[in-house]
């Protein structure tokens, strides 16, 4: 294992070693659509730059077609000697013509000006590295926004939206205290099972979720749990009711798909898949509806991770502490979670369409 959480309370406690890994916490959403096409995107096409950056773009194009004009102007061979009329061309006309043919060039790469020295072929040559630039960046980040524009639609889009609504925010009762959680309502729960019932039932906008517990519960669909569900009892929804012998379907069990290499549920037809039958198998990968809520640069920064370290005893600190630095350098660990999380628990969820990511 990868030890324990090491919080405020439990260094109360007892000691602890240096930490084996950080557990990175993702802010979690149920998904509820998709983002719908709106009027709005019709200028998207202008997104994937700044104003800055078009504005620099724009000079650009000026400032070399500035440039060009002033090298051949006046020159019989070129694009730049003679206008349409046959007269010679005037300051006006032919800066025109080279912003003009400038701009051509930017937006289709097309047939560079016919120009007649090198001064003006070397303004040619560095325009083209910026159209090459430019494009290729353009081309990126709008293929990026495209992707993004298609992603699931959840309860909430963002941390200051659940803020300014007054949300309500699904945390384990053990990390309580370890994440600053301005304008939003806190609903506990003692295990992840119930807190991922909750948030799938909608009791609450958004989850924090751990990196590992969200790999493999969430985009791999593995794991088993219970949740309880008796109206009367004052443990409700959390993993076990208060009363020690709850009655019959009080206890709910969550079989969400195969845990420590064995199925945790089972088709009446045995060879079927449990994606296959869901009356035998109703919460197979159910939580492939949840995803992560990736904040936009504007948006208040969820960033909040707890040490994973083992308790030991004070006197022996420095040393334990000493080893798990060295794993930590060698890469002992980080092999040890690719091999026994990451390589085990493929993201299920990619196969489904559903957004859950890594």
């Amino acid at each position: 294992g990868w030890g324990f959480w090491e919080t405020d309370e439990r260094r109360k406690i007892v000691s602890f070693t240096s930490a084996m890994r950080q557990d990175a916490f993702k802010l979690t959403t149920k998904k509820i659509g998709v983002t719908a096409f709106t009027s709005s995107d019709l200028t998207n096409i202008f997104r994937p730059f700044s104003n800055g950056v078009w504005a620099t773009i724009a000079a650009t194009i000026f400032v070399g077609a500035l440039c060009i004009w002033v090298i051949e102007n006046g020159k019989e061979k070129g694009n730049f000697y003679l206008s349409d009329s046959g007269e010679p061309l005037k300051a006006p006309e032919g800066m025109a013509l080279s912003v003009w043919i400038c701009l051509q060039r930017y937006l289709r790469a097309g047939t560079a000006p016919t120009v007649t020295c090198w001064a003006s072929r070397s303004v040619l040559f560095g325009f083209s590295v910026l159209v090459y630039i430019s494009i290729s960046s353009y081309t990126a980040n709008l293929a990026k926004q495209l992707v993004s524009g298609s992603e699931a639609r959840g309860l909430v889009s963002s941390y200051t939206e659940m803020s300014r609504n007054g949300g309500r925010l699904c945390l384990l009762e053990s990390v309580v205290g370890q994440f600053t959680t301005p304008g939003v309502e806190l609903v506990t729960f003692d295990d992840y099972f119930a807190m991922f019932e909750a948030l799938h039932g909608e009791v609450c906008d958004a989850a924090a979720v751990g990196l590992a517990e969200y790999r493999l519960h969430i985009a791999g669909g593995q794991g088993t749990g219970t949740v309880c569900v008796d109206p009367e009892d004052l443990n409700l929804g959390q993993s076990t009711c208060s009363n020690p012998d709850p009655p019959p379907g009080a206890v709910k069990n969550v079989n969400i798909g195969p845990w420590m290499g064995k199925p945790t549920c089972v088709c009446a037809n045995p060879q079927e898949n449990p994606a296959n039958c869901p009356q035998d198998c109703p919460d197979h990968h159910k939580y492939c509806s949840l995803f992560e809520v990736v904040p936009e640069e504007e948006d208040v920064l969820w960033d909040f991770t707890v040490n994973f370290a083992n308790p030991i005893n004070r006197d022996l600190q420095q040393y334990f502490s000493s080893w798990v630095v060295f794993l930590s350098l060698d890469g002992t660990i980080k092999s040890n979670y690719n091999r026994w999380v990451l390589s085990t628990t493929p993201n299920v969820c990619a196969f489904e369409g559903s957004q859950a990511s890594n």
